[in-house]
């Protein structure tokens, strides 16, 4: 793994977050730098930015301030510039800079406005799930999937071929073929070569949960940026990697019947405990972690989380988590903001039959 403590350091000047780039010409050229639009379907192929000479730039900006834009910055270059390492060490550093220097960080809280976080979500926003499909190009999406996993004597794999390979992800015009055998080959002769040749694949899932719950606690469930769609990318990912480091030990899931709940191998589905059942489950589950009843919002939302996470460790091929995180993110919407989310083709019989325009 990449070693990003010298990047998290305070500034020698202006300890801890040292000065505001809103307006210095080296921010701004890099910037500049990096706004080169990608390759989309149906265009031209585009150049892509001088990912190296940007990380060159965006470290030494980095030892003058402490700033999220800097770090989205540096996740995207380094995704191209050093494979998912360099994508997972950016994931890092942003964990790190909403850890260490929240008072401090730019952009800065709105003072004049209850200290309002607007600024700083607008700046993480390349962080959160696409809208579509065609948004992918302006998220941190597109850099995973095009940051290299491991390379052999004659193949590399990108994140984008394994999950490919995998059938998480559909081949378009320009992709190669890519089968499950080659990924597993290819995976198997890089851990042969090297046992930490997928480390960092290996531990993404749990980087990105930490910053995932980070931002979750710093910005409010409501506001934080979703990493569900990253979560799944770095879940199947690292799922096929850990395949081919070790076999995969037997879990509860598998089959057997636990606390009242009917097996999946028995039932095909996971059967619903009855109210009462539901009810002494969480007073058990209360009592065992010495929680409280769920209160307000904050703890039923908490309470995803910990589902997720647990689902996440233990059954890692489960899509639960997937529709929980979802639901999680709707629910301090309203129902017009909710079916602008979920169906936004369904609006305009909404407003006919509401008497809402849309905004």
């Amino acid at each position: 793994m990449l070693d990003v403590e010298p990047l998290l350091a305070a500034t020698g000047s202006m300890p801890p977050c040292g000065v505001d780039l809103e307006y210095d010409a080296d921010f701004l050229e890099l910037e500049a730098l990096a706004s080169a639009k990608p390759e989309r379907q149906f265009q031209e192929e585009a150049d892509e930015p001088p990912w190296h000479d940007i990380m060159a730039r965006v470290s030494a900006l980095l030892g003058r301030s402490k700033d999220l834009r800097l770090a989205i910055t540096y996740t995207r270059a380094a995704a191209h510039d050093s494979g998912l390492r360099g994508f997972h060490a950016g994931l890092r550093i942003l964990t790190g800079m909403l850890d260490r220097y929240w008072d401090d960080l730019y952009p800065p809280l709105d003072a004049e406005d209850d200290n309002s976080t607007a600024l700083r979500v607008n700046a993480l926003a390349a962080l959160a799930d696409p809208y579509t499909p065609f948004d992918d190009h302006v998220t941190l999406l597109h850099d995973l999937r095009a940051a290299q996993v491991c390379q052999v004597p004659g193949e590399r794999l990108s994140v984008r071929d394994i999950l490919i390979g995998l059938g998480k992800l559909t081949a378009t015009a320009g992709d190669r073929t890519v089968t499950l055998s080659l990924v597993q080959g290819v995976l198997a002769e890089a851990v042969k070569q090297d046992r930490e040749a997928l480390a960092d694949a290996l531990s993404l899932p749990q980087t990105v949960e930490q910053l995932a719950n980070l931002m979750s606690a710093r910005f409010g469930a409501t506001d934080a940026p979703s990493l569900t769609v990253m979560m799944s990318v770095a879940q199947s990912v690292a799922g096929a990697c850990r395949a081919v480091v070790a076999d995969q030990p037997s879990t509860p899931a598998s089959g057997v019947a636990m606390n009242g709940v009917a097996s999946v191998q028995q039932t095909g589905f996971v059967a619903m405990p009855s109210p009462d059942r539901l009810d002494s489950l969480v007073k058990a589950s209360s009592q065992k972690h010495g929680n409280s009843q769920l209160a307000t919002r904050d703890d039923a939302i908490a309470m995803l989380d910990a589902v997720c996470t647990f689902l996440e460790k233990t059954e890692p091929t489960n899509p639960a988590p997937l529709l929980i995180r979802r639901a999680r993110a709707l629910m301090g919407k309203d129902f017009i903001a909710i079916m602008q989310d979920l169906a936004p083709d369904s609006l305009a019989q909404i407003h006919q039959i509401v008497g809402k325009e849309p905004e």
